[in-house]
């Protein structure tokens, strides 16, 4: 446990603040990217259930 301990310390000393804050940033803009692309999925699954019941609901109008 406490070999961990030191190489967790080492770690630190080793990366300085300036890169941690980068790695941060790049982690909090790869997950809003993922963020978006879910939403526009989400967008576009929405969309065409829209078309779908669209098409649906024509095709029992034109059938009536």
């Amino acid at each position: 446990m406490k070999s961990l301990y030191l190489i967790n310390q080492k770690f630190n000393d080793d990366y300085s603040s300036e890169d941690r804050q980068k790695t941060i940033e790049l982690y909090e803009f790869s997950n809003n990217k993922y963020m978006i692309y879910c939403l526009f999925l989400k967008l576009l699954l929405a969309i065409s259930r829209n078309f779908n019941n669209q098409a649906a609901i024509f095709h029992l109008y034109q059938m009536a």
